[in-house]
């Protein structure tokens, strides 16, 4: 079994890992949703749980400091109402995003993830022995291999990506909420149905052609980005990373201006209109791509970066959507699909996320 659930995590990332045995299956989860999700997230972790034992995850990805991703993370850490244990917990904290790798404080003292992982009663990037998750600068991608032969291989970030963070980061946490005593939890936002700029007929080539403008976010470059392989399965989880590292990096593993043939793709940042690229679209052979976001806040995904996927993606492909929103629906459209040679699938009902067996 390889199996993914992308949560109701409202415009952010909160997807769970399955693989291995039906019935005593391998976990991971990468990232938390939003700090108003936390409670989406906590009921399913604790309808896993079922019995009252440990509920065991061989890894925890949390990707970078974006309260839509880290938001709920810090939820479930601070107030432990799940019973849950980590094999390892990737974080790229203020000490990994230099060349030294210092683990310390970061300018903002007690950022409140830093401070929950650095007690010593969780694993942190054990895998790194306690140094940054980073691409090398002879683009010699990492490998780790985890317990029940799931191997992940890191496409991003690199270097370059976590000193741009670095340079911003006290900005970046006291805006993402991760000083102390900072409110841990907001209502849930969902998309405004009244709320759609009035596109009229989507035309498919002229959205693709669109200029492409590469996100410049410090804090999307620093996504922990990585392909996950189990058997003959391959996923690329992409976070909120910059389509270029994510082509430089299929390059290395496949060889440049090849495809990366993938069963299934989670769009990078929600179907941002500044992360999905042609060039990046054109260098995967996948059939499967997945987007995650309410639509509410960014109103993601965006209709060029769809566009993008649709025109340069392969045949077939289908689109699969945690939320049936004004700004996912707009796809579910019989003249669309024939055209643009694809389909899609949507939750059963609201407020359930999506299951995806690979």
């Amino acid at each position: 079994m390889f199996r993914i659930e992308m949560l109701p995590a409202a415009h952010g990332d909160a997807l769970l890992v399955h693989y291995g045995s039906a019935f005593n299956p391998q976990r991971i989860l990468i990232d938390g949703g939003t700090p108003g999700a936390y409670k989406a997230v906590r009921d399913r972790l604790q309808e896993l749980s079922g019995d009252g034992e440990p509920l065991r995850f061989e890894l925890f990805v949390i990707t970078h400091v974006d309260d839509d991703h880290i938001g709920g993370v810090l939820s479930l850490l601070e107030r432990e109402e799940v019973n849950v244990t980590f094999g390892d917990i990737w974080f790229n904290g203020y000490g990994h995003l230099g060349d030294d790798d210092i683990q310390e404080f970061g300018p903002v003292q007690g950022e409140r993830l830093t401070t929950l992982l650095t007690d010593g009663s969780r694993p942190w990037n054990v895998a790194t022995a306690s140094r940054s998750f980073r691409v090398p600068d002879d683009d010699a991608l990492p490998v780790f291999e985890l317990p029940g032969g799931m191997k992940l291989t890191l496409l991003s970030p690199d270097a370059d990506k976590l000193g741009k963070l670095r340079a911003k980061w006290e900005e970046v946490v006291e805006a993402e909420g991760l000083v102390p005593n900072a409110e841990t939890e907001s209502d849930f936002e969902a998309a405004d149905n009244n709320d759609i700029e009035a596109f009229g007929t989507i035309d498919l080539d002229a959205l693709a052609a669109e200029d492409f403008h590469e996100d410049t976010a410090p804090a999307n470059g620093s996504s922990i980005a990585f392909v996950a392989e189990y058997r003959d399965k391959r996923v690329l989880f992409a976070a909120d990373a910059h389509p270029s590292r994510l082509i430089r990096s299929i390059d290395a593993l496949v060889g440049p201006g090849k495809k990366l043939k993938l069963d299934v793709c989670k769009l990078s940042h929600h179907g941002s209109n500044h992360n999905t690229s042609p060039d990046l679209i054109d260098r995967l052979e996948c059939t499967r791509y997945l987007i995650s976001t309410s639509g509410a806040k960014f109103k993601h995904p965006h209709r060029p970066a769809m566009a993008r996927v649709i025109k340069h993606g392969s045949p077939g492909k289908e689109l699969s959507f945690n939320y049936r929103s004004p700004y996912t629906a707009v796809w579910d459209n019989e003249d669309l699909m024939a055209e643009g040679n694809y389909s899609t699938t949507y939750p059963m009902g609201e407020g359930e996320g999506i299951v995806i067996d690979v």
